[in-house]
């Protein structure tokens, strides 16, 4: 009995020692565990720092922008004239102004069916869009031409350019310029001629007497 109680205060110490040893094993393992945190926290700052730095790489393929082309009053002007039949010549503006006048071989197209209207992207030859001032016309061309290969085009101006031209040309042909007939040569005169001598008239022979 005098043993175990001798011993009692020895135990209590060596538990004392163990709890306190345990203790700062947890506190060290706990230190440990926050400074692994820290550096790998630093670590993975570190690696998307050098992530977004680094170049990246072009993300795909860059998109083909087409753009219509904007044509001339002159220049449709001769492919009427010279080539009519190889391009396809849609008008756009309402048709109550399309009936009062229109450009040859065009057909009148409302501005919503040509743009959903997927058989206008395909053709053989270039569609060509008009209106009242270009400005439809070329928003129309640009919505088209993102959607097909063919060739878009546009009247620069719209018809009141071709129309504007058209009147231009028809005025200086029929208003002769100023001076023009003063130039020109008048015809030669020819001098007159002087009559033709008479030819002498053949004397006649004397008659022999009748003595002779």
């Amino acid at each position: 009995m005098r043993y175990r109680l001798s011993l009692a205060p020895a135990i209590a110490a060596l538990l004392l020692l163990l709890g306190a040893s345990a203790a700062a094993q947890t506190i060290r393992d706990s230190e440990s565990a926050t400074h692994a945190d820290k550096v790998s926290s630093i670590s993975g700052a570190n690696q998307a720092q050098s992530a977004s730095a680094a170049p990246h790489p072009p993300g795909g393929p860059k998109r083909d922008i087409r753009l219509p082309e904007r044509i001339s009053a002159s220049e449709l002007k001769h492919l009427l004239m010279d080539l009519p039949g190889t391009f396809q010549l849609v008008d756009i503006r309402p048709a109550a102004h399309f009936r009062d006048f229109n450009l040859e071989g065009s057909e009148n197209v409302d501005i919503a069916d040509l743009i959903s209207n997927p058989a206008y992207l395909a053709g053989a030859g270039p569609l060509i869009v008009v209106d009242r001032d270009g400005s439809l016309a070329m928003a129309a061309a640009g919505i088209l031409s993102q959607k097909t290969r063919r060739p878009i085009k546009c009247l620069h101006g719209g018809l009141e350019a071709y129309w504007a031209e058209s009147e231009l040309h028809r005025a200086v042909r029929e208003v002769p310029l100023p001076g023009a007939g003063a130039g020109a040569p008048a015809p030669a005169r020819t001098a007159p001629q002087p009559p033709a001598p008479a030819s002498p008239q053949p004397a006649k022979p004397a008659k022999k007497s009748a003595g002779c």
